[in-house]
């Protein structure tokens, strides 16, 4: 199978089964950084599965904005305002 037909997939996979406030939940129990896991908890769940996405699983801006049904540029601005919160909020 090609390499586009297998993210189709995940994509559609992805879309049944609309990630929840506690699959996001899951993924900061992963991070040992307490910091750094409460920063998360402060974005919003839009902002904090787009993060997910592209830092933890590898997505791209457009297979993350595919997988959530947004534009490319709606991905890039979520990433920059999530990681302009969690940066202000690991400065103080």
């Amino acid at each position: 199978m090609s390499e586009e037909l297998l993210f189709q997939e995940s994509v559609l996979k992805y879309q049944e089964h609309e990630p929840e406030a506690v699959e996001s939940e899951d993924f900061i129990e992963t991070i040992k950084n307490e910091k750094l896991a409460n920063a998360l908890r402060q974005l919003t769940p839009k902002q904090r599965k787009a993060l997910e996405l592209a830092y933890w699983k590898g997505y791209k801006h457009w297979e993350i904005a595919t997988a959530m049904g947004c534009k490319r540029n709606t991905v890039t601005e979520l990433l920059a305002r999530a990681l302009e919160r969690v940066s202000r909020y690991m400065a103080d």
